[in-house]
């Protein structure tokens, strides 16, 4: 029969249980401080370049919508334009960022309308993210029936060129994350490109 083993005692016959001695214990803590300092900011930038990237990706989508909606309709213009606070109409003022609103301008005055034209779709608000463009898209964008682009331009007529940009960029000022730039020819052709913010 093997010998049974006690376990270790002390002198006053009490077991010893194993522990951090107080130098383990503040080495555990400054590497677990470090590996926070350096995987926090990765992750925060990491959910903004997530953000980013479906943004995109959402806006893209809702300029193909457009377009395609144009070609196969009635001729009529396809408009995507900024929402309004109330989230029933086209804002002027406003920013891109506060959602938008997709219609077709059944009454051609290149202004929505609940009661004549077509609502296609509504876009809710972004958040986290700024969404800005130049002049031709201050106000809308819109597409013909040959899928070429019109510019709302700064006064929401639409008589401003059919190319510019959209920018969107993390909210946050300095964050040293490169936005995306959709880039819209006059033809309707999208691409996009990185953007300094």
């Amino acid at each position: 029969m093997g010998k049974h083993r006690d376990s270790p005692t002390s002198a006053h016959g009490m077991s010893k249980t194993p522990g951090f001695t107080l130098i383990e214990l503040m080495v555990a803590l400054s590497v677990a401080t470090i590996l926070l300092t350096v995987g926090i900011p990765s992750y925060q930038d990491f959910i903004q370049k997530y953000r980013i990237n479906t943004q995109t990706n959402r806006l893209i989508g809702a300029l193909r919508l457009a377009r395609s909606e144009a070609i196969k309709g009635d001729g009529k213009l396809v408009i995507l334009c900024k929402l309004d606070t109330a989230g029933t109409g086209c804002n002027s003022t406003g920013s891109w960022s506060d959602g938008w609103l997709l219609y077709q301008d059944m009454n051609a005055d290149k202004n929505y309308s609940a009661s004549t034209d077509r609502l296609i779709q509504t876009y809710e608000k972004t958040q986290y993210l700024t969404i800005t463009t130049g002049n031709n898209y201050r106000c809308w964008i819109g597409f013909g029936a040959n899928g070429y682009t019109i510019g709302g331009g700064t006064d929401c007529r639409g008589n401003a060129l059919g190319n510019d940009s959209i920018k969107i960029c993390p909210a946050a000022a300095n964050s040293g994350i490169k936005g995306t730039s959709i880039i819209i020819n006059n033809i309707g052709r999208i691409r996009t490109d990185d953007a300094t913010c």
